[in-house]
């Protein structure tokens, strides 16, 4: 048994396509974005405006993803690099547009002449009201932090959020969205060689015999297996270790780990259970 492996296609019309409304799209919230984070006179406001702006940035990729039928991480990596750079780029095209009350081409063919006036007049952090003031080498130092934060964090999220989370059937020539999940408790922990082993051992009926526990349990393993739900021709099993907790503020926080991404299973292991949950998501 194995895990997994991508097959390094794509579908390159529909990843243009893709592209041709997505990047649009990215430069209409980085102009917003522009905007309200020179508006709003409040930091903290600013900062979730920019988690925002980075969180599109990143669900632009998925999009792409998807409708590209993408299946090489290395060009996934590579397209969220290039909206991240797109965003950025567009965030301050569209600030010196706005600030000079110019048009767009004006403010991309003039970008660097548009920041160093903008460098030479004294700005609050955040663009806002009030506040500490910057200007000069310090207000370039404020630039570059943000300027690192869009272009870097986008990538920190792909591989958090995209990279194995997706799973395409090559013989039915789409995304395999079959899933079944389940619940257990184990007083020990479980590791992925620990898991291999047991796999290539004596299959999942041990962790079948686990206690099944609800979503809201503290602390629990969730089992998730994955097939196209067309063909069922291939199960997968993932594994994530989840624990929820109560965080300073009183409110309920859910933390994820993840130990298993997609191990094949040989189809004679799958509980039937299993497999009729699958192929009942045909009819949803």
């Amino acid at each position: 048994m194995s895990y997994y492996k991508e097959s390094g296609k794509f579908n390159i019309l529909y990843t243009l396509l893709v592209l041709a409304l997505v990047i649009p799209a990215i430069g209409g919230l980085a102009y917003g974005y522009s905007i309200l984070t020179h508006l709003n006179p409040f930091i903290y406001i600013n900062f979730f405006l920019t988690i925002g702006f980075m969180g599109a940035i990143v669900g632009g990729t998925y999009l792409v993803v998807l409708g590209g039928q993408i299946r090489n991480f290395k060009l996934v990596l590579l397209i969220a690099i290039l909206l991240s750079a797109f965003g950025l780029y567009a965030v301050w095209v569209g600030y010196v547009a706005y600030l000079f009350d110019e048009s767009f081409a004006f403010a991309a063919e003039n970008l660097q002449w548009g920041i160093e006036r903008l460098s030479n007049q004294t700005f609050t952090i955040g663009r806002g009201a009030s506040g500490p003031e910057m200007t000069g080498i310090w207000l370039y130092l404020f630039w570059g932090i943000e300027a690192g934060v869009i272009l870097l964090v986008p990538i920190i999220g792909v591989y958090k959020f995209i990279k194995n989370a997706t799973l395409y059937c090559e013989e039915c020539q789409r995304w395999a969205k079959g899933e079944y999940k389940i619940r257990k408790k184990s007083d020990k922990a479980i590791t992925k060689d620990d898991l291999e082993t047991l796999l290539q051992g004596k299959g999942l009926d041990e962790i079948m015999e686990l206690e099944n526990v609800a979503a809201n349990y503290t602390n629990y393993y969730e089992f998730t297996f994955t097939s196209c739900e067309k063909c069922c021709s291939r199960f997968y099993l993932s594994l994530e270790h989840v624990s929820n907790t109560i965080d300073s503020k009183g409110k309920e926080e859910e933390n994820r780990i993840g130990i298993l991404p997609f191990y094949e299973l040989d189809a004679r292991l799958v509980p039937e259970n299993v497999r009729a949950s699958v192929e009942l998501s045909k009819q949803h």
